[in-house]
């Protein structure tokens, strides 16, 4: 795989490798390098939560591992007194304190500055509350949007911007799209003086809103309201 030195090179390799953690943690490097720590490590501390908790056994530790866990972390952890000060425990119980600091160091003030360092937050409508568990607008992994929670009429209008940054894979619609969406979309593929086809422009239930949103962004699935009863 080759890598852009670009930054919407880079995003463009994270979206077209969408598993690949190796892309994101390339643009991390990058943004290290340019004074970006915070959006460096968030996308670092991400990753490394994902794939501890991909590699995690399943079932209950014995009793003695769940002991020997606890014993790794905080000041007078085994770690920090066998192998010295300073060494970083990465368990998924760290990595996972660590997001929530990073996030608290965005937080009043600071918010607008990682909401510029990463615009998409405020776009499908994520703030600090986020990660405390109100209002989950969206799903933010590995460091990007994957999964978000807007509005029709957001979607159609950042869509692009959003994709070209992001390796969206779900997007639960809030509204039901409108045939004047779909006719915006076909437009703006097809030309302005462009037939509209009867499903674009009759497009009513969810099933052919889901039919024509497929059509538009075949990468993304998408959940719609529940139709009227």
């Amino acid at each position: 795989m080759s890598y852009a030195t670009d930054e919407a090179g880079f995003l463009a390799d994270i979206c077209a490798n969408p598993d690949d953690d190796t892309p994101r943690l390339v643009y991390a490097d990058w943004l290290q390098e340019r004074d970006r720590e915070a959006r460096a490590e968030f996308i670092r501390v991400q990753c490394g939560i994902a794939r501890k908790v991909a590699a995690e056994p399943k079932g209950k530790d014995p009793m003695w591992i769940t002991g020997f866990r606890i014993g790794l972390h905080g000041e007078e952890s085994f770690l920090n007194l066998f192998l010295g000060r300073g060494q970083k425990c990465e368990c998924v119980n760290c990595l996972q304190k660590r997001e929530r600091e990073l996030l608290d160091g965005f937080n009043s003030d600071k918010l607008d500055c990682f909401v510029r360092e990463f615009p998409d937050f405020r776009l499908v409508g994520l703030t600090t509350t986020w990660y405390r568990g109100e209002n989950p607008l969206g799903d933010v992994r590995r460091g990007f949007v994957e999964h978000a929670m807007v509005p029709a009429d957001v979607w159609f209008d950042h869509a692009g911007g959003m994709l070209s940054r992001n390796p969206i894979r779900e997007v639960k619609l809030t509204t039901k799209p409108t045939a004047a969406n779909h006719s915006r979309m076909f437009r703006e593929r097809f030309g302005l003086g462009a037939a509209l086809p009867l499903d674009v422009e009759f497009a009513d239930t969810n099933e052919e809103h889901l039919k024509l949103l497929k059509g538009w962004w075949p990468k993304v699935a998408f959940t719609l309201p529940p139709e009227p009863v």
